[in-house]
């Protein structure tokens, strides 16, 4: 598929990840419909969709690929995203892609032009947070340590820009990742996936807990 295919393909980008949930419909690398809630709002997903669906006037049937936020940050808003993604390729066989919400935040502050060394980080819980370092000079981004999860005492321990959404550090920058970034990474991306291999970001191990043996009751 040539590049001029790919940056015509109408893109559904989804973002909830964080407490500021997006949808946003892009197309020719424009975002052409756009919908966000605020933090306090009640998720409605399908009622998003519709929304940015109808202000770009693209039809359900238009979709050729769905991209989701896969995180890392809130697991169940990350799953939401991920059955509706699963469901709609299900139904319609469009593409999808999963993308890094950290990476995500790194392409909004290259595209805003804030040109810093950053420490991009987002909320684990447990006094913990995920946390990946990125350059950002003229227009773009790289990353220079890869996320992981660190404790919050050592979150400061840097000489770099703290950035991230909801956190309360001294001089850090409020930082939310949004479905027009989720867009502009799935510009010309083509590592599609399965439904079915389309996974949150997730880096504690999963605890394995083998189950019992079977109890068998002998009954005469």
């Amino acid at each position: 598929m040539n590049q001029n295919v790919r940056l015509n393909m109408k893109i559904l980008a989804i973002e909830f990840s964080t407490n500021y949930k997006s949808v946003a419909v892009g197309s020719d690398g424009e975002v052409i419909g756009y919908c966000e809630e605020s933090v306090d709002s009640t998720l409605k997903p399908f009622k998003m969709i519709e929304t940015a669906l109808e202000k770009a006037n693209v039809d359900v049937k238009e979709i050729d690929c769905v991209s989701v936020g896969i995180g890392p940050g809130s697991y169940t808003g990350i799953r939401i995203a991920i059955s509706i993604a699963q469901g709609w390729q299900f139904a319609r066989n469009v593409k999808l892609l999963g993308i890094d919400t950290v990476e995500s935040m790194a392409e909004k502050l290259a595209y805003n032009k804030l040109d810093n060394k950053y420490r991009i980080v987002v909320d684990a819980q447990r006094g913990e947070f995920y946390c990946a370092d990125y350059d950002v000079e003229n227009g773009s981004f790289k990353c220079v340590k890869e996320l992981s999860i660190i404790d919050s005492n050592a979150i400061g321990k840097t000489d770099r820009v703290l950035a991230g959404t909801d956190i309360r550090f001294k001089n850090a920058v409020q930082l939310t990742s949004d479905a027009k970034s989720i867009y502009r990474l799935s510009i010309n991306n083509n590592n599609f996936v399965a439904g079915e291999k389309l996974e949150p970001i997730y880096l504690r191990p999963i605890p394995f807990v083998k189950a019992p043996p079977p109890r068998i009751l002998n009954i005469t």
